[in-house]
């Protein structure tokens, strides 16, 4: 918030996209393998750390209670 970036999906500039949009737009990141989802998180400033394996279906989940949430503000 502090850098000017959007910090809801609602707020990116052109859309996000519906949760489906969103996904088949995380799928074609090169970390995917098999279909599966790889994300880099961070626990804090120089502390990332590699997530594989994601669940698609928990991704979704979280994606679907974001979009509610910013339809609701």
């Amino acid at each position: 918030r502090l850098a000017g970036l959007p910090t809801r999906l609602q707020a990116v500039p052109g859309g996000c996209g519906d949760v489906e949009a969103l996904l088949d737009a995380m799928t074609q990141d090169k970390k995917v393998r098999d279909g599966a989802l790889t994300f880099i998180l961070a626990r804090g400033i120089g502390q990332s750390f590699i997530a594989p394996g994601v669940d698609r279906a928990e991704v979704a989940a979280f994606l679907r209670d974001e979009l509610a949430a910013d339809r609701a503000v």
